[in-house]
């Protein structure tokens, strides 16, 4: 087996260390401002210690889904394999979250690859 292409797509939303402490001071506006403070202290410590400044999110308000995010980056790869003239799927298999199956599950799964599956359009 060969991996013709890869394809990643995170989530939309980024949040910096600030932003996720300016959200815990906001959360917690009606605490005593002082322990508050020692407690975004601590906070900010351990987000140094664990070495990332920014994470990503799914941003909920535009309807982004962990399902969303696996079918677009999927989908990515499979376009970028046929581009190069590489078949991405040969029957009888189909992808999902680029695992390939085989045919009985295919058919449904590949409903979102309609445009670049061949088990869609020979099941219908």
């Amino acid at each position: 087996m060969r991996i013709e292409s890869i394809s990643v797509r995170l989530p939309s939303k980024c949040v910096s260390n600030d932003d996720l402490l300016e959200e815990i001071r906001a959360v917690n506006a009606k605490a005593d401002a002082e322990e508050l403070e020692r407690y975004c202290r601590h906070i900010r410590l351990l987000l140094l210690q664990a070495g990332s400044r920014t994470r990503f999110y799914r941003n909920k308000q535009t309807g982004e889904t962990a399902i969303s995010l696996i079918v677009e980056a999927a989908d990515r790869a499979l376009r970028a394999a046929v581009q190069r003239g590489r078949t991405a799927l040969r029957p009888p298999f189909g992808l999902c979250a680029g695992l390939l199956l085989e045919t009985p599950l295919a058919p449904e799964i590949d409903e979102r690859f309609l445009s670049v599956s061949p088990i869609a359009d020979r099941n219908r």
